[in-house]
């Protein structure tokens, strides 16, 4: 939408977008059923859907709907219901939990997830650790992680507030 006119920018297969994300460029990202890229202007005003998937190790290219896509002016995370994708310093990086990841947050930084039935991980180093204490989630859905400061995270959940 324009401002005045709607007009409609066709995914490759007639997939149905599911996650959208803006780069602090303006560049947009578009996640579906198994692709993922961003939408590249045309000279004629036109927009077209480049797939970035084949970017990801040979391994990798199968996977389920895209659910969430983060960016930070250092990285992106590419999020799936079994992986995440993480595209940073020009590199892919895969991450499998074993579980089913319910979200992910991007707080201060910071790469957070909730796996369901186990609760609250935090990527450090490139390892993805349980944060103490947060089985409590395990399953209660979290909503929203918001930075009060560099320490403090307010956490929204279902159940819990």
């Amino acid at each position: 939408f324009d401002g005045t006119n709607w007009s409609l920018i066709k995914i490759i297969g007639n997939k149905t977008p599911s996650a959208l994300a803006i780069d602090a460029n303006g560049k947009i990202y578009v996640g579906t059923n198994n692709d993922f890229g961003y939408l590249k202007p045309l000279k004629n005003g036109e927009w077209v859907f480049e797939s970035l998937k084949n970017q990801l190790p040979k391994g990798e290219q199968n996977f389920k709907e895209i659910n969430k896509i983060l960016i930070s002016d250092k990285l992106m995370v590419v999020q799936t219901a079994e992986k995440l994708f993480i595209f940073q310093d020009q590199q892919w990086q895969v991450l499998k939990t074993g579980g089913y990841i319910d979200q992910t947050f991007l707080v201060n930084g910071q790469i957070y997830l909730r796996e369901w039935g186990n609760g609250l991980l935090v990527l450090q180093n490139g390892i993805l650790t349980k944060i103490a204490g947060s089985s409590r989630f395990a399953y209660d859905r979290v909503l929203a992680m918001i930075p009060q400061n560099e320490k403090k995270i307010w956490l929204l959940s279902r159940n819990q507030g």
